[in-house]
This record gives structure tokens, C-alpha cells and sequence, in this order.
């Protein structure tokens, strides 16, 4: 996998869990694209609470499977509202989780 920054236009999959979809996706381009970056994945879950762990959301299940595959087509994750992404303590418990699956 490359590093974000090794090539001129990071591709990047974005999540983001609202009903607001197009808002969501035009703030995660105003993140990244003045680094050159580009969606193009994205990941939306439309109608479930955020209070739900990622494994029991559809979408969000979708790109936690996608990040344990090396050729799945981008190099990063843009979150364009983490608040509206993330309950409680679940970012820590996604990235724990991420970085345990990446190690085995």
C-alpha cells in the first residue's frame, strides 16, 4: 500500500453516516482536495444511528472489510464530520481494531 504522499493525487475512500450525503461528501472534499486528493469511494450509511458499533452498519462494515484488502483501490479514509461518524469511544475501538487486523 502507499502512504498518503507518495504520489501526486491521494486517492482516498470517504465514510460519513448521515442523510445529508452530499453535504458530508462536499465538506470531505474541501479537506483533502487542496492536497491534491480525490474521492473515489465512498461509504454511507443512511438511516442508522451512530450509536451502532461500524461492524453492524452496512456501509461502515463495507469499508472495515475493504481496509484489510492491499489492492482496494484507495490509500486513505476522509471522515467529512466525525461527530456525526463516531458515538462514544468508537473511533478508538475502530482504529484499535483496524491496527489489530492489519498486524495478523
Amino acid at each position: 500500500m502507499r502512504a498518503l504522499g507518495e504520489r501526486p493525487e491521494p486517492e482516498l475512500g470517504g465514510f460519513n453516516r448521515s442523510s445529508q450525503e452530499n453535504w458530508q461528501l462536499t465538506r470531505a472534499r474541501a479537506l483533502i482536495e487542496p492536497a491534491g486528493g480525490h474521492v473515489v469511494a465512498e461509504y454511507f450509511d443512511v438511516g442508522h444511528s451512530r450509536s451502532l458499533p461500524w461492524q453492524r452498519r452496512p456501509r461502515a462494515n463495507e469499508l472495515l472489510q475493504a481496509l484489510r484488502d492491499p489492492n482496494r483501490g484507495f490509500d486513505a479514509v476522509v471522515i467529512g464530520e466525525p461527530q456525526r461518524t463516531f458515538y462514544g469511544n468508537q473511533f478508538g475501538n475502530t482504529l484499535r481494531q483496524r491496527n489489530e487486523d492489519r498486524d495478523h
